[in-house]
C-alpha cells in the first residue's frame, strides 16, 4: 500500500534488443478471419525518454521507457479490419488502443502522411500490402518491440458457412489460383467452373457443384499462408480438408466432392454425383498374356490405421491449436487403437467443422480398403476419375461391386489403366465417435480491466489513523476501490494506480498502487441512528458487496468487534465526509455477496453514529484497503483523484485521460482536531509568581488525537491585555515554564498555543500574572548578575541556575538574619572543603565554577544542589 520505488534501469545504447526484420519472408496469403503474425518492414525515430520517480525515504531514482516509429506488414490486401491484436500473451480488441493507424492493402494505396511530413524519403505506399503503422509506439521499460499477431478480416471475409467470418472454399480456391496480383497464375480457363461454382439450380433442385457441397455441409475456411509452398500441395491439402477430390481431366481442373449422400442446407441442395456411369467385368478388362485381369489390393484390416487426429485452429480461444481425434470403435475395441499420421488443417477455425471433416477423413481410412487396378480399352476414354460404376470379377465373389475411380492413366496402346477403390456409399457423410483433445486454456493478459466502481475515499481521525497504521500516528489517507460494471464484479480487474493532482488537474503523479479488489459495495436498506450503549443490537446493517464479489465473516468475539477487527465503513456518498465507522459481531449471509450485519458496535474512533440511507457506501476496513501517508502540504489542498485499473495480470493499464476525476480535500483531521488540522485550542494556563523577576506557568495536555509536538508561550504587557498585542515568548515541549527577567510588581497577560506538524492552534484565553516584589530575612529571595542567573519553578519549589560555567557572582536581594550562613560549594570544593562563604556582615559571593558534577549554595536552612542539569532547592 503506497509508492513502490522503480529499480534504476540504465539504457545500453549498444546492445538493444530490438525485433528485427525478414528479406526472405513472403507477404502472407489470407482469405477469411484469421491470427497471423506480421513482418516488420521500417523502423526509425527510436528514442530515449528517462523519468524521475519516487523512491525510498522520499529520494528520488531515474527510470526509463522507449519509443519507436514502426510499420508492420501483415498480409495481402485488401482486407476488411483488424478486430483484434494480441499483444505478447495478451489481447485487446481492434488495434487503435496500442497506436496503430491501419492501411488495408488497397491499389493504389496513398504513402502514410506521418512518413510524408517527417521522412519523406521513406514514404512509400506499400502497394496491395495489409500493413499497421505507429508513430512513436511506446515499447514501455524494454527497448524490445513486444511479440504481435493480428486477427485479419481478409479477402472473402464472412462468406463462407460456418457463421464464424470464414471464407467460401470455392471462391477461396479460384482466387488462390487464378488472382492477378498473388495468385498462382493458373489460368482461369482451364477451371471447370461447372464443378467449381454453384449454378442456379442450387438454390432449387439443386446440383453437384464443389460450392454447393461447401454451403450445404456449413464449411469455410480461413488460410492465413505465411510459408512458401508448392500451389499443389496447398490446393490438395484444402480438398482433404473438404472431402473432396481434385480432377485434371487433361484440359480442365474439376473439383468432385466424395460426398454420397443429398444434402440440403443453408439454402442450397447437394445432390452427390453417385451414378453408376460404367461397368467393368471380363468382356471389358485387358487381359495382357497370363497376367492376372485384376490386380486386386486389400489391406489387412489388422494392420490398417483406426484412428487419426485432426489439428485445427480454435477460433473461439485466440486460434489456439486443438486437435480433434476421430476413432473407429469397432476397430479399437477388437485390435486397439492405431493412429495415423496428424492432419494439419489450420485452415479450419470453427471446431465444428473441424469434427466433421475428421470424422470424413477417418471414415475413409477405416472403409475403404480395398483397390482393383485394371485396364480397359480407348472406348472408356471419356471417364474421368471419381466417376461411378460397377465391376465385376467372379474369382473374388464380385458381381456388380460399386467402385469409384480414382486415377485413370493412358496407356501407350491407346487402352486406359484405371484404379477402382469401393464404394460401399456410406462413408461421406460425417458420423462416428470424435472427441477433442485437451487445449491450453487461454489466458488473456491484456484483458479490459475496465473501470473502478464507485470507491471510498475518506480521511480517518487520529484515533483511527492510527488503528489503521498499527499504532502510528501518521495521518492518513484512505481509498477503498474495486472494478467492475453495473453492479457486477469484473473477475479480470485486478488493482489501480492512485494518481493525484495538486494543481487542479493540469498533472497527475502516482502515489501508490493497490493490487486487490476491496471488499465493498452498497447498503441495501437504511440504517438508523444510534444513541445507545453499544453494541446496538436493535438494528441490522444489509449491505451488498456484488460488485467487488467480497466476502465478510463475523468477530470471534464481542470483545474483537468493539475493538474494530471487522471495522467498516459506511460512507454517505463518494468522497463525503458524512461517514461512520462500525465493528460488526455478526455477518450473515442473505443471498450471493449479500450480508446482514448484526450485534453492531456503532460509532468507533470517536465517528458519529448517524443514520445513513440505502445505497450508501460500505467497505471492509482490511488489507485491501489503500493506506497513503498525508503530507500537511496536502491539507486542505482540494486533491484531484483517478483510480487507473490494472488487469489481474498488471497489464492493460486504464487510459488515464478517460479516469473518473475524484475530488477530495483533507482537513487534516488525522493531525488535530482544529480547523485545517491543527490542535484544538489548549485551556489557559496556570499563573503564579515566583519573584520580583519571575513568573511561573503551568498548562494541562492537548488530547493525544491532536498529535501536538511543542507548546508556544505568548506574553502581552498589563492585565486583561488582548492576543494581538501578545509576541511568542518561549515554545516548551513540556507542561509548563518559568518567565524570567520580569519588572518587579509589573502586570502581564500570558496565552497558550499547541503545535503540531501542521502548524499551531487558535491561542488559549488570557491568563493574568504579577511580577512579585523585594523582601528581606529567612534567607531572602536569591537572583544572579553577570553570567549567572537564577529562575524558579514555583510548582516545584526549585531554583536553577540559567547559565552554567565560567564565573558567577550571587546576591541576596536582603541580608541574611545573623544566624544565617550562605554557602556555595563548587566542583571542587565539596565533600569536606572549606565552602566559599559569608554571613550577616556581607551580601555578595563571587566566584568561578567548572559545573562537571555539582554546586550547592546553601543559605539559612535551605540548600541550592546543582545536579548537573538544574538547581534544586531542599
Amino acid at each position: 500500500m503506497g509508492a513502490h520505488a522503480q529499480p534504476q534501469q540504465v539504457p545500453d545504447y549498444t546492445g538493444l534488443n530490438l525485433q528485427t526484420s525478414s528479406m526472405s519472408l513472403p507477404v502472407p496469403l489470407a482469405w477469411g478471419k484469421s491470427r497471423g503474425s506480421p513482418n516488420l518492414i521500417y523502423y526509425t525515430d527510436f528514442t530515449v525518454h528517462k523519468h524521475s520517480q519516487k523512491g525510498g525515504k522520499g529520494g528520488k531514482v531515474n527510470v526509463y521507457d522507449y519509443t519507436a516509429t514502426i510499420i508492420l506488414a501483415i498480409c495481402e490486401g485488401p482486407i476488411t479490419s483488424i478486430t483484434q491484436t494480441w499483444v505478447n500473451n495478451g489481447v485487446i480488441a481492434g488495434f487503435s488502443a496500442k497506436g496503430f493507424v491501419l492501411f488495408t492493402g488497397t491499389i493504389p494505396q496513398a504513402p502514410w502522411s506521418y512518413l510524408t511530413t517527417n521522412h519523406p524519403n521513406d514514404a512509400f505506399g506499400y502497394q496491395g500490402i495489409a500493413y499497421v503503422a505507429a508513430a512513436n509506439y511506446d515499447l514501455g521499460e524494454s527497448e524490445t518491440i513486444p511479440q504481435q499477431s493480428f486477427e485479419v478480416e481478409a479477402p472473402l471475409y464472412n462468406t463462407g458457412y460456418t457463421g464464424g467470418g470464414d471464407a467460401d472454399c470455392a471462391l477461396v480456391a479460384q482466387d488462390f489460383l487464378t488472382n492477378p496480383e498473388y495468385g498462382a497464375l493458373f489460368p482461369a480457363e482451364w477451371i471447370d467452373t461447372d464443378s467449381l461454382l454453384s449454378s442456379g439450380a442450387a438454390t432449387g433442385a439443386g446440383d453437384s457443384a464443389y460450392q454447393t457441397y461447401c454451403r450445404a455441409m456449413g464449411w469455410g475456411i480461413s488460410p492465413f499462408m505465411q510459408n512458401q509452398e508448392i500451389a499443389l500441395d496447398v490446393l490438395a491439402r484444402w480438398c482433404q480438408l473438404t472431402n473432396t477430390a481434385p480432377v485434371w481431366t487433361g484440359f480442365s481442373l474439376k473439383w468432385v466432392p466424395f460426398g454420397d449422400a443429398t444434402v440440403t442446407a443453408n439454402g442450397v441442395t447437394y445432390l452427390p454425383p453417385t451414378a453408376s456411369v460404367f461397368s467393368f467385368g471380363d468382356a471389358e478388362v485387358i487381359q495382357a498374356g497370363d497376367a492376372d485381369p485384376d490386380e486386386c489390393a486389400i489391406a489387412d484390416w489388422f494392420d490398417a490405421s483406426n484412428a487419426v487426429a485432426l489439428e485445427c485452429r480454435d477460433r473461439a480461444n485466440s486460434y489456439n491449436t486443438v486437435p480433434i481425434d476421430w476413432i473407429g470403435q469397432s476397430e479399437n475395441e477388437l485390435i486397439g487403437r492405431r493412429y495415423a499420421s496428424t492432419v494439419q488443417a489450420h485452415e479450419i477455425c470453427e471446431t465444428a467443422m473441424g469434427f466433421q471433416v475428421v470424422s470424413l477423413i477417418g471414415q475413409r481410412m477405416t472403409n475403404i480398403l480395398e483397390t482393383h487396378q485394371v485396364k480397359a480399352g480407348p472406348e472408356w476414354s471419356l471417364l474421368e476419375p471419381m466417376d461411378c460404376g460397377e465391376f465385376t470379377e467372379a474369382a473374388l465373389g464380385l458381381a456388380a461391386a460399386p467402385t469409384r475411380i480414382r486415377i485413370m492413366e493412358e496407356q501407350d496402346d491407346g487402352s486406359f489403366a484405371f484404379t477402382l477403390e469401393e464404394f460401399p456409399g456410406t462413408t461421406g457423410s460425417p458420423s462416428g465417435a470424435t472427441t477433442q483433445g485437451g487445449i491450453r486454456a487461454y489466458n488473456n493478459a491484456l484483458v479490459d480491466p475496465g473501470p473502478v466502481n464507485d470507491p471510498i475515499i475518506f480521511e480517518p481521525n487520529s484515533a483511527a489513523a492510527a488503528w489503521l497504521n498499527k499504532g502510528s500516528t501518521t495521518p492518513l489517507l484512505v481509498i477503498l476501490a474495486s472494478g467492475g460494471a453495473a453492479g457486477v464484479n469484473n473477475p479480470g480487474w485486478g488493482g489501480y494506480i492512485v494518481n493525484a493532482s495538486t494543481d487542479g488537474g493540469t498533472t497527475y503523479g502516482p502515489i501508490g498502487t493497490m493490487e486487490a479488489p476491496a471488499n465493498q459495495g452498497v447498503l441495501t436498506a437504511s440504517l438508523a441512528s444510534y444513541g445507545g450503549t453499544n453494541p446496538d443490537t436493535g438494528h441490522t446493517l444489509a449491505v451488498d458487496l456484488t460488485e467487488s464479489a467480497g466476502v465478510l465473516v463475523s468477530a470471534s468475539t464481542a470483545t474483537d468487534a468493539a475493538a474494530g477487527v471487522t471495522l467498516g465503513i459506511v460512507q454517505d456518498g463518494v468522497c463525503s465526509t458524512s461517514y461512520e465507522l462500525i465493528g460488526p459481531e455478526t455477518a450473515t449471509v442473505t443471498a450471493g455477496h449479500a450480508y446482514a450485519l448484526t450485534n453492531l458496535y456503532r460509532g468507533l474512533f470517536g465517528t458519529t453514529a448517524g443514520s445513513h440511507s440505502s445505497g450508501a457506501l460500505y467497505g471492509r476496513l482490511d488489507a485491501a484497503a489503500f493506506i497513503f501517508p498525508l503530507p500537511p502540504a496536502y491539507v486542505g489542498v482540494a486533491l484531484k483523484i483517478k483510480l487507473q485499473s490494472m488487469n489481474v495480470f498488471g497489464n492493460a493499464l486504464e487510459d488515464l485521460s478517460t479516469c473518473t476525476v475524484y475530488t477530495y480535500t483533507p482537513a487534516g483531521i488525522g493531525y488535530g482536531g482544529g480547523s485545517g488540522g491543527v490542535p484544538t485550542t489548549p485551556a489557559a494556563p496556570t499563573t503564579s509568581t515566583i519573584n520580583p523577576e519571575a513568573v511561573g506557568l503551568s498548562w494541562s495536555a492537548n488530547p493525544a488525537t491532536d498529535n501536538v509536538s511543542a507548546y508556544e508561550v505568548w506574553r502581552a504587557a498589563g492585565s486583561g491585555a488582548s492576543f494581538g498585542s501578545a509576541s511568542l515568548v518561549q515554545t516548551v515541549t513540556g507542561l509548563g515554564w518559568t518567565d524570567n527577567g520580569l519588572t518587579a510588581g509589573a502586570a502581564y497577560t500570558y496565552f497558550l498555543k499547541a503545535r503540531n506538524l501542521v502548524g499551531a492552534s487558535s491561542p488559549s484565553a488570557g491568563a493574568n500574572a504579577t511580577a512579585g516584589s523585594a523582601s528581606g530575612g529567612g534567607g531572602g529571595i536569591v537572583s544572579a548578575v553577570k553570567s549567572a542567573s537564577f529562575t524558579t519553578d514555583s510548582a516545584h519549589n526549585t531554583y536553577y541556575l540559567d547559565t552554567v560555567g565560567g564565573a558567577y557572582t550571587v546576591t541576596l536581594n536582603a541580608t541574611p538574619a545573623a544566624d544565617e550562613v550562605v554557602e556555595v560549594w563548587d566542583s571542587t570544593g565539596h565533600a569536606g572543603a572549606n565552602p566559599i562563604s559569608f554571613d550577616g556582615n556581607g551580601n555578595t559571593i563571587a566566584g568561578s565554577a567548572t559545573l562537571a558534577s555539582f554546586i550547592e549554595i546553601n543559605f539559612g536552612h535551605a540548600r541550592l544542589i546543582w545536579d548537573g542539569t538544574q538547581w534544586l532547592l531542599q
